[in-house]
């Protein structure tokens, strides 16, 4: 079990994308007035994995694993004189719910000498556009799926590994691989 909880304050300059400098002759010194809106940002996260590993045979096992997260996310937006944004429908609050997991093997070929592969998911709301996004845009999850598989030999005090990743990853609701 994991919970968190994460406040983000931010404040963003409204005018910035009305000022003018001339590009070969700017004037040097302070650009326009500044404009700022307070954005206040606020994730909890609660998550419960399970994990365990099945011994097949003497050398060979499965592994997997199940994680349930339970995402919440609350914004509140003001405008430089201080007044809540309630025409842009602030604040607002939505909630992800994503399971995520892994599968996977291990199977020892000779002593000292393991193969293992597995395959995972994640997910993990837009957090690159968590301060800035308006309750108008839909904030989606980005899921990603890992692929590896490699090899670990030698003596338990060096382990010399040979290993292969494939990461994807996408917003969800796309259509692509």
């Amino acid at each position: 079990m994991a919970p968190s909880s994460n406040q983000f304050n931010v404040w963003q300059d409204m005018l910035f994308f009305n000022d003018y400098v001339d590009l070969l002759n700017p004037a040097r010194g302070l650009y326009g007035p500044r404009s700022d809106e307070k954005i206040y940002t606020h994730l909890d996260t609660g998550s419960l994995s399970f994990e365990d590993r099945l011994k097949l045979t003497s050398t060979f096992a499965l592994i997997g694993g199940i994680r349930f997260e339970n995402i919440k996310l609350d914004r509140t937006r003001f405008d430089p004189n201080g007044v809540l944004e309630s025409a842009k429908r602030y604040p607002f609050s939505t909630t992800f719910n994503p399971i995520t997991g892994r599968i996977g093997y291990t199977w020892d070929i000779a002593p000292g000498v393991m193969l293992y592969s597995q395959y995972a998911t994640a997910a993990d709301p837009t957090v690159a556009n968590i301060f800035i996004l308006a309750p108008s845009v839909p904030l989606l999850l980005t899921t990603s799926r890992t692929y590896e598989t490699g090899a670990a030999g030698g003596s338990p005090e060096v382990a010399n590994q040979g290993r292969s990743t494939r990461m994807t990853v996408r917003p969800e609701g796309t259509n692509y691989q």
